[in-house]
């Protein structure tokens, strides 16, 4: 599968089918318990908890920030392939001299979402009421990701495949085909690796903070860019120490598991944002 085609599907629709029928990280369901593994499985989106955040009104606020964010989006999923393209790069040219141009392009593509993120959440911001306009800086953590590769999942009470959310590792499993020792190898790589990258991750939340409060404070023009540089910045130094953290993925697989058409690609957009929340081991965004 071509590299931009996965950049711009939805990462959950993508390997859905395949988690649900080999069975890998498919959520049990005990014996006698009731209701579907589909709703069982359910966590909150990262729209939901978005919206969970600063307590949209679900009548008039919510439809509107929806509408928002998904017109956003259009924007979002183009600068979105940008930066798939520059983490395969990453990957790619792990530890070498030549990776500085595709961290260069990372950070001029972080650049345009953060500051299309600012930019939406500005919008969404005029909408809120005092109480929830405290909460800004918080809930601006939680864009991230959000306008990235597709239209947000907005949520709703109907769940479908979508809805299934393994975590990263049952992820990597399933694209990989991993086996015996290659689950806890990369397991063990990615404790690692998220624990390494402590400093950057703290950069990132910083920074992203610093965006959310500048908005809400009404920074001038020229503080809020600034405020995006350096967050754009900090994203870059992530998605460098995601991609060390996937190129030694890569390397205890066979040229089997590496030659699966698209699993690649595919992991590595499993592998955004993956060291910027408590821990790795969750659904991605």
């Amino acid at each position: 599968m071509p590299l931009l085609q996965c950049a711009a599907m939805p990462i959950y629709l993508l390997i859905a089918s395949l988690v649900l029928f080999q069975g890998v990280g498919r959520p049990k369901t005990e014996p006698g318990a009731e209701g579907p593994p589909i709703a069982k499985a359910h966590e909150p989106t990262p729209f939901e908890r978005f919206s969970e955040k600063l307590a949209l009104d679900d009548k008039k606020q919510l439809p509107d920030v929806g509408k928002i964010l998904s017109a956003a989006s259009a924007s979002g999923n183009a600068i979105g392939r940008e930066m798939a393209q520059a983490r395969i790069r990453l990957i790619e040219l792990d530890g070498k001299p030549e990776a500085a141009p595709a961290l260069e392009a990372f950070t001029a593509s972080s650049a345009k979402m953060t500051a299309l993120d600012a930019k939406t959440f500005q919008q969404v911001y005029a909408l809120l009421d005092k109480s929830q306009q405290s909460k800004a800086p918080d809930a601006f953590l939680l864009t991230a990701g959000l306008l990235d590769l597709a239209a947000p999942r907005l949520g709703g009470n109907q769940r479908s495949l979508a809805d299934i959310r393994p975590t990263r590792m049952e992820l990597f499993t399933a694209v990989f085909a991993l086996e015996g020792d290659q689950k806890k190898q990369v397991k063990t790589i990615l404790d690692a690796e998220y624990k390494a990258s402590s400093a950057a991750r703290d950069a990132w939340t910083a920074s992203r903070l610093a965006i959310g409060k500048a908005i809400q404070t009404g920074a001038a023009p020229a503080d809020l860019d600034a405020a995006v540089a350096k967050h754009a910045a900090d994203s870059a130094a992530m998605a460098a120490a995601e991609a060390r953290a996937m190129a030694k993925i890569a390397a205890v697989l066979t040229p089997e598991q590496k030659a699966k058409a698209g699993a690649i690609p595919v992991a590595a957009q499993f592998m955004r944002l993956a060291f910027a929340g408590k821990k790795w081991d969750v659904s991605p965004e």
